[in-house]
């Protein structure tokens, strides 16, 4: 499960940190909503399959960015 807080959008651009469930250290993700590409990426140290959360983080952040009300904090669970 991948832990997703402090999710904001300004404009085009939406941002969160997030963690693996069992990390310490969060890390940061920043997307352009025009381009679909990350404008920042801080992989947290637990990412030793950066592509594979950041895919995850990539997804539900275009997802939240349509929503009217956008929530402060988000779980990504995948089975």
């Amino acid at each position: 499960m991948i832990q997703m807080t402090n999710i904001s959008k300004n404009g085009d651009v939406i941002r969160c940190n997030y963690a693996l469930t069992d990390s310490t250290r969060w890390g940061t993700a920043v997307l352009d909503l025009l381009t679909g590409d990350f404008t920042e990426l801080i992989k947290t140290d637990a990412d030793e399959n950066i592509e594979r959360y950041a895919s995850k983080v990539k997804y539900k952040l275009a997802e939240l960015a349509k929503m009217p009300n956008i929530p402060e904090k988000r779980n990504i669970v995948w089975g």
